[in-house]
């Protein structure tokens, strides 16, 4: 017990800081953002099976470009951004897919629902009624410049609703006219409805996991209805 109380007693003013604010002594960052462009669109039975291949459409979206533009203006002044490829970054913050389960019975049947990365699935709810979910699922985590070793991560969280003001995974509902007529070949307009529907829900999800990281101390909580002047055909649960 007496040599830990020393070493707290002598324990320096860096290191103690540090043990503090885990980003005490980083001063450059990199950002890097492995999310894409490609939407992966689902085809789901009323139990959650498959009734057809899964289609990757690529819409175009500059979801990567988005991000870390975002990521860098947020965190300007406090550090200085390098390119990982070029410079040598105290650390590093990467955007990256993430994959959840969802569980429910509804007795007697138990089903499980699998979302990973950006994808929108379309199958049936519980009453019969045919639904369209648009997921975005990702994780931010702060790495080590040079040993890689995780310094913080933080998960992709939709803004609080309902009576419980509890912040959600990012899966929103959407209007059946958001499905493309033709999955092989999208028109134009609604190509611009996806990429408006898909960079809304990653911009009022990416504040909520720069602050689980510990990159801001504030997260979002406001709700879109649209994007650059685009109505949102997906909306959050409550």
């Amino acid at each position: 017990m007496k040599r830990l109380l020393l070493a707290a007693i002598f324990l320096s003013p860096l290191a103690a800081s540090a043990a503090i604010d885990p980003f005490a002594n980083i001063h450059s960052i990199a950002i890097e953002s492995s999310l894409g462009d490609g939407l992966t669109l689902k085809q789901n039975s009323d139990w959650g099976g498959k009734i057809a291949p899964d289609t990757t459409i690529q819409t175009g979206a500059g979801i990567d470009e988005y991000v870390k533009k975002t990521i860098s203006e947020a965190l300007a002044g406090r550090f200085q951004l390098v390119d990982a490829a070029t410079g040598d970054p105290d650390a590093i913050i990467r955007v990256q897919p993430a994959e959840i389960t969802q569980s429910t019975f509804v007795p007697p049947v138990a089903m499980s629902f699998h979302y990973s990365g950006l994808s929108a699935t379309r199958g049936k709810g519980l009453f019969g009624a045919s639904a369209i979910l648009l997921s975005a699922q990702y994780e931010v985590w702060v790495l080590d410049g040079k040993t890689k070793a995780v310094i913080s991560r933080g998960v992709a969280q939709e803004p609080a609703t309902g009576i419980f003001h509890r912040r959600t995974d990012p899966i929103e509902h959407c209007k059946l006219s958001f499905w493309p007529n033709d999955l092989d070949h999208p028109s134009d307009s609604e190509l611009k409805q996806i990429r408006a529907d898909i960079l809304a829900i990653v911009a009022a999800s990416l504040p909520n996991a720069l602050q689980g990281a510990g990159l801001s101390s504030s997260g979002n909580d406001t709700k879109l209805t649209q994007w650059e002047g685009t109505a949102l055909l997906c909306e959050q649960y409550g």
